[in-house]
């Protein structure tokens, strides 16, 4: 048979001013990382575009280069992208 618990006066509350501080710490740690992991798939995709604009830019000649007089941006609007 199940024996209930018996409480002291406050107890519940002196518990629950123990183990709060612990979850908001977890909570926050799992926000924490979950924008570092946003941060770094944002990193990975910005990686990415700039390898096949690399790509473009080899493949259309030179057009794109990345020289001191022209960047990569002015071939984009050059190009009449936005």
């Amino acid at each position: 048979m199940l024996m209930m618990r018996k409480y002291k006066k406050g107890q519940t509350t002196i518990e629950f001013m123990l183990t709060f501080p612990m979850v908001m710490l977890m909570v926050m740690l799992a926000i924490f990382f979950g924008v570092l992991l946003a941060y770094k798939i944002g990193l990975i995709e910005a990686v990415r575009e700039a390898g096949r604009v690399a790509a473009v830019s080899q493949s259309c000649g030179g057009q794109y280069s990345l020289s001191a007089g022209n960047s990569l941006l002015q071939g984009f609007h050059m190009n009449g992208a936005t």
